[in-house]
């Protein structure tokens, strides 16, 4: 791997862990070294039953579904309420699990049309955040929602308003917010921030250096580590929508 390769990695990686921490995905990791593992809940058919309410919501993703230890698709999730529909009763019987991801923020909203993020809902979250006094700036998305507003007549691209102010990743502006476009958070979601309130890159370990010498090519290598971790400190600043992806419905 590349010095520029690895670079892009470590990046990637540091990202991902950031929009982890600001959509309050949970379970938190666990164990040494810590390992992020999805909930997993338990059901068993009985032939009838269609409809399963799982043990924590809002959900943010939905990882795998089996019944009968066989994965299915045949579902739509109420990913607000927690709750999974089956197209047809699971046997009685039979074993059921979901892997899901849940959010831990405290402003969350539920999407104003399944299966679509509109307007309503960035507005939405938007007031629900300025009745705790806080002015969200940015809305952050999976690219299929952005597919969602590039055809409202309110969406201005950047394009439109480019300057040095643009933020990595910013597509345009929607209610007045920043629009950022990424594949570190989930489809069917979006993440609302005031950027000065949510919180903090925390220093974790200073910098060290450690030297390595290479007697085949009479050289020393020398590698530099510097650990940080996201930490929201405000709730309030943070707000996420769910239910706009293909399996969402209301149940």
């Amino acid at each position: 791997m590349s010095l520029e390769e690895a670079g892009i990695a470590l990046a990637t990686l540091e990202d991902q862990e950031i929009f982890w921490e600001l959509l309050g995905r949970r379970p938190s990791p666990s164990g040494s070294p810590a390992t992020w593992t999805a909930q997993s809940d338990s059901f068993t058919g009985d032939g009838t039953t269609t409809e399963f309410t799982l043990s924590n919501s809002p959900v943010i993703e939905i990882t795998g579904i089996t019944v009968g230890g066989s994965a299915t698709t045949a579902y739509t999730c109420d990913y607000y309420d927690g709750k999974v529909k089956f197209t047809s009763a699971p046997a009685s019987g039979s074993a059921i699990v979901v892997s899901y991801w849940y959010t831990a923020r405290g402003t969350y909203v539920d999407a104003n049309t399944k299966q679509e993020l509109e307007f309503e809902d960035i507005v939405n979250a938007k007031t629900n955040m300025r009745a705790n006094k806080i002015i969200a700036n940015i809305v952050v998305m999976h690219p299929d929602e952005y597919a969602d507003i590039l055809t409202d007549t309110r969406f201005v691209d950047v394009t439109e308003y480019g300057s040095n102010q643009i933020i990595r990743g910013e597509v345009g502006q929607i209610a007045g917010l920043r629009v950022l476009v990424t594949t570190h958070i989930p489809s069917g979601t979006a993440l609302y921030l005031s950027t000065k309130r949510a919180g903090w890159l925390v220093l974790k370990r200073e910098i060290d250096i450690k030297r390595k010498e290479s007697q085949e090519t009479d050289s020393y290598k020398f590698f530099f580590y510097q650990e940080f971790a996201p930490k929201v400190t405000d709730d309030n600043a943070v707000a996420v929508s769910v239910n706009h992806g293909p399996k969402a419905a209301s149940i």
